[in-house]
């Protein structure tokens, strides 16, 4: 991920380095906002329409905002760890407005699971900014909210079975 101040400079990544958006010539572009970086933002969980749960993520000012065990695992080395690693918490408040734009980005998409992540603007406003066709399911978090996520996950394809059985 870069972040670039300007047009020119937009133009110059581009140029020098042509492997971003090779070999699909797909690029995506995103507007950065200003988020409060003790709240970071939220990513929602969803599986067959609905909320599995909700958790925050505190990046401390990184880019990586990754969810997956891969990209940012629970149990890091400390020695393999940066100063301020990105942090994951439990979001059991999250506003009943966000699921319900949640689940009408699903349902639009004909996602059976998915990730919709959103951050909240300083005045109020909820900003969905990356929508995912794929979970990155974190295991602690759905501790926290006293289940299986992997549970879940097989009787919600045990049940899809049972449709087409």
């Amino acid at each position: 991920m870069y972040e670039v101040q300007s047009p020119e400079e937009l133009r110059r990544l581009f140029a020098e380095t042509t492997e971003l958006w090779r070999p699909d010539n797909l690029m995506l572009l995103q507007e950065r906002f200003a988020v409060d970086p003790n709240r970071g933002i939220v990513r929602m969980e969803f599986l067959g329409g609905e909320l599995l749960y909700a958790m925050r993520v505190v990046s401390h000012g990184s880019f990586n905002l990754c969810p997956s065990e891969v990209c940012n695992p629970a149990d890091r080395p400390a020695s393999s760890k940066a100063a301020m690693p990105v942090e994951f918490f439990p979001y059991p408040e999250v506003p009943a407005e966000a699921v319900a734009q949640g689940r009408k980005l699903v349902e639009a998409g004909g996602l059976d699971v998915g990730g919709i992540e959103y951050l909240e603007a300083p005045d109020g406003r909820l900003i969905f900014f990356d929508i995912n066709a794929n979970s990155n399911l974190r295991p602690a978090i759905a501790a926290h909210f006293g289940f299986d996520l992997f549970v879940r996950v097989v009787d919600f394809l045990e049940r899809q079975l049972a449709l087409i059985a």
